[in-house]
């Protein structure tokens, strides 16, 4: 019988094509998912909690993280007319540096100093948004230190 297709011979320039195609591709894919979720405040018994983004990213900077929390906040409001009280974080440093450059204006390489725990709404300037740490970080912290 016949083959349709007959293998053809590999060379080494085929070869190394392959690899970099291979590097290119895992390169390219992402190794975390960026989630943001909104939940309500519980006015009147009703709670809402909703994941409203999802973002594939690879090796995520604060500058990144900034542009798509902003960019979130932002679609909330004008496609749900939510406004965003505050935002809740684990400890990780891009999650740190991200909350320093919002709350004090400083950037990478600035010492650790965190002014306050909020800055203006750039959506909405009269309100604020509070950056809070999540339950099980803002506990383990003040034991670790």
């Amino acid at each position: 019988m016949a083959q349709l297709f007959p293998a053809k011979e590999k060379t080494h320039a085929d070869e190394k094509e392959s690899e970099g195609c291979a590097r290119r591709v895992g390169a390219a894919l992402a190794t975390h998912a960026l989630v943001f979720q909104v939940t309500s405040l519980g006015r009147g018994g009703k709670r809402l909690q909703r994941v409203v983004g999802v973002h594939p990213v690879r090796d995520c900077t604060a500058d990144e993280l900034h542009d798509l929390f902003w960019e979130t906040v932002e679609h909330l409001y004008m496609h749900a007319g939510a406004y965003v009280a505050a935002a809740v974080c684990d400890g990780a440093s891009v999650n740190r540096l991200f909350i320093k450059m919002n709350t004090s204006g400083l950037q990478r390489g600035s010492p650790n100093h965190f002014f306050q725990s909020w800055c203006h709404n750039r959506v909405h300037p009269r309100r604020k948004l509070f950056f809070v740490s999540d339950p099980a970080h803002a506990l383990k912290k003040p034991a670790n230190n």
